[in-house]
């Protein structure tokens, strides 16, 4: 029997059985923390940045852009990623500070309950669909300099 992602500890089986699907289905469970097993991209401490950015970066091309629940280590960029559809963070946790400055996005953005905990730029950069930023948390600063938001901002 292969080993199930844990995915967050606070969720119910059903919405984690839909994350496995969506998310994380192609990755194995093998990294083992508090006595769960997790996948990669969902373990709960800080973890490779060169090897999380590349799977980032794999399944950003592959149009893969559902980021719930996901814990992103310190100091990510997505500043080189092109989200060619609607992208989902929420839930999300960014350990470090975030980049996201300059990116155009066409498509819908979702950061639903998501918690930034070394602050986030996204100065110089455009959203063309919905954004969502309901219940996020900036437990630091957030630039939004020279942003544009044609659509406004829930």
């Amino acid at each position: 029997m292969s080993k199930l992602c844990h995915i967050n500890p606070n969720i119910a089986d059903d919405v984690r059985e839909y994350i496995r699907i969506s998310v994380c289905y192609h990755l194995s469970a093998d990294h083992l923390y508090k006595g769960n097993n997790y996948c990669f991209l969902h373990l709960p401490k800080s973890k490779d940045t060169f090897n999380f950015s590349e799977l980032v970066k794999r399944s950003v091309a592959e149009n893969r852009n559902d980021f719930r629940y996901i814990v992103i280590p310190d100091a990510s960029s997505f500043f080189h990623s092109s989200f060619l559809s609607e992208a989902d963070f929420s839930f999300a946790e960014f350990l470090g500070k975030a980049e996201f400055r300059g990116k155009t996005f066409e498509h819908d953005l979702k950061f639903r309950e998501t918690i930034f905990e070394g602050g986030v730029s996204f100065n110089q950069s455009r959203f063309n669909g919905s954004v969502d930023f309901t219940g996020a948390k900036f437990k630091k600063r957030a630039d939004f300099i020279q942003s544009h938001f044609p659509n406004g901002v829930e």
